[in-house]
C-alpha cells in the first residue's frame, strides 16, 4: 500500500514538473516572438 503511494506521489511530481518546464518553455517563445514583432516594427 505504501509503495504505491508512494510510486503515484512520484509519478504526479514529475508530471508537474514536466508541466512546469513546457509552461515556461512556451512562455520564453511567446516572449521572443513578441520581442522580435516590436523589433521589426520599431525597426521599419
Amino acid at each position: 500500500m505504501k509503495a504505491d503511494l508512494h510510486a503515484r506521489e512520484a509519478r504526479l511530481i514529475k508530471w508537474i514538473a514536466g508541466l512546469v518546464v513546457a509552461g515556461a518553455a512556451a512562455a520564453a517563445g511567446v516572449a521572443i516572438a513578441v520581442n522580435q514583432i516590436l523589433a521589426a516594427g520599431v525597426g521599419g
